[in-house]
């Protein structure tokens, strides 16, 4: 009935942008997300009307900055303070019957089979088993019933924090997953070297939350 061999792999990703730090760049916008008790007070009223006092200036200057309205309408548009994405995939491949010895890291050096593309996590398909089956690889043997099983696995989370207002926060949260099964009966079904695909089942779901 021969061996078994196995492989898996998996893949994924991580995704994260602080926009406040983007807002920051702009003076007008860097008020919105400066707390209250961190923001410099006002200068105190300046009693001289020198228009060419200095003073004066800087006391326009430094109340620059967006009021009313405007201001309402910047913490709106500049609401979303972090956004964050997670990936992840899986994938792996059960193969009964194979006629092959294994030595370092899983390759038969001799045969070079069954390839450093399968050891390294490459899931392959009919014509895969078709070509293996052709090289002597899989068993011939008519009780031979074990399935042939792939399997496949995404997940996929977002996130955001959102501030419409100061210091009231919103977290929001999605996470998305999906998984697919595939398993067929692979045999010589005359004993003669010709190898049938028998009972192919794919099956799978997903959800969203």
């Amino acid at each position: 009935l021969g061996n078994t061999i196995q492989n898996s792999n998996q893949k994924g990703g991580t995704f994260e942008f602080n926009l406040v730090q983007l807002y920051n760049k702009s003076r007008m916008l860097r008020s919105l997300n400066t707390p209250v008790d961190q923001q410099a007070p006002p200068p105190p009223p300046e009693p001289s009307k020198n228009p060419k006092d200095s003073t004066a200036k800087v006391k326009r200057k430094q109340s620059e900055g967006l009021h009313g309205f405007p201001k309402t309408a910047a913490q709106l548009l500049t609401m979303i303070k972090r956004i964050g994405a997670t990936y992840n995939e899986g994938a792996s491949t059960f193969i009964p019957g194979y006629m092959d010895s294994t030595q370092f890291l899983g390759q038969n050096l001799r045969s070079n089979e069954p390839g450093f593309d399968f050891i390294f996590g490459k899931q392959p398909d009919i014509n895969w088993l078709q070509d293996a089956a052709s090289k002597g690889l899989i068993s011939r043997d008519p009780f031979l019933n074990n399935l042939y099983r792939q399997t496949y696995d995404q997940r996929f989370s977002l996130s955001a924090s959102l501030e419409p207002f100061r210091d009231f926060a919103i977290d929001l949260n999605m996470d998305k997953t999906f998984s697919r099964t595939y398993s067929s009966l692979f045999k010589d079904t005359t004993g003669a070297g010709t190898y049938a695909n028998l009972n192919p089942y794919a099956g799978g779901g997903f959800s969203i939350s």
